[in-house]
């Protein structure tokens, strides 16, 4: 997955009418680097990506957010940011270290600093933690009046807190990786009625976990997926909801060339311990299930 830049671009100015920038992708996709690429791009010099930008003005700053680079990397990322602008932009590039602060210190400190540095731009790397306030979220709840038809509802104001972490690990010169990924998200309802206020959101787990097994030889690669989704409630009034489950995928493909075409054969299997679940109310998951896919390239 390459990195995307959560923002609309007009033409060929990026960033013109924003002041937030998120980065999301995998870990070592490059999402860093890019992001080090547009502070470089917005002192006016080359980013090496071929866009444009509206140089930062003399008053505002660029303000970089780590939230899970190490301070030896982010140093290092610092150093050559630095070599790469002016004597004058330099000081408008502000780099918070945010790795090591719990959830409110972040909120604490990343508030603090927009206060004493105006931003221009605010680039979070990676998102990994966040928190947000709609006023007039719109929102899929199923209505029980009308046989549990899905109606759009409007909360008319929304907390939203939450944290997202990733690690992976490799062995045997990246034969086997173990990858994990955990979400907690904390989504409260902030309306004036006071049977749903202070309630969680309908359908947000409060965790969320993913965790890979990935074994990799020659033109065969190997997949074990573990899911867990914690519980999650139906209805605004935080009365009614659905248990937590746990699943197993597996998938294994084999890439292999014949005829002047590459081939790949790829066997998979959900659902693997046959887990009795649900989703969504009143919608049961399938069972185990099988898929065989044959694929050709040319």
């Amino acid at each position: 997955m390459k990195p995307v830049i959560l923002i609309h671009k007009d033409n060929t100015e990026l960033l013109t009418n924003s002041s937030l920038c998120l980065i999301k992708g995998e870990v070592g996709s490059g999402k860093s680097r890019l992001a080090m690429n547009i502070m470089v791009g917005l002192s006016g010099v080359s980013d090496n990506l071929g866009l444009e930008y509206i140089p930062c003005p003399i008053d505002l700053h660029v303000i970089y957010v780590s939230t899970e680079m190490s301070k030896y990397h982010l140093g290092l990322r610092y150093s050559k940011i630095i070599n790469s602008t002016s004597i004058e932009y330099r000081d408008k590039l502000k780099f918070l270290d945010m790795c090591m602060l719990s959830i409110d210190d972040k909120f604490k400190d990343l508030k603090e600093a927009c206060a004493l540095f105006k931003p221009y731009v605010l680039i979070i790397d990676q998102l990994a933690d966040f928190v947000n306030n709609v006023n007039d979220l719109i929102i899929w709840e199923q209505d029980p009046a009308l046989q549990n038809l899905w109606t759009p509802k409007n909360i008319s104001k929304t907390n939203t807190k939450g944290l997202e972490n990733s690690a992976t690990l490799t062995f045997f010169n990246g034969m086997l990786s173990l990858n994990g990924e955990y979400t907690y998200l904390k989504a409260i309802n902030k309306s004036k009625d006071v049977n749903k206020y202070n309630k969680y959101i309908t359908y947000r787990p409060k965790n969320k976990l993913d965790l890979t097994t990935t074994f990799r030889k020659k033109n065969l690669e190997a997949n074990l997926i573990y899911h867990y989704t914690g519980l999650r409630y139906t209805n605004s009034t935080n009365t009614l909801w659905l248990p937590s489950y746990e699943t197993i995928d597996f998938n294994t493909t084999y890439r292999f060339n014949l005829l002047k075409l590459g081939w790949s054969a790829t066997f998979e299997m959900t659902n693997v311990t046959d887990e009795d679940y649900v989703k969504v109310k009143d919608t049961p998951e399938p069972g185990r299930m099988f898929k065989v896919m044959l694929g050709c390239s040319f």
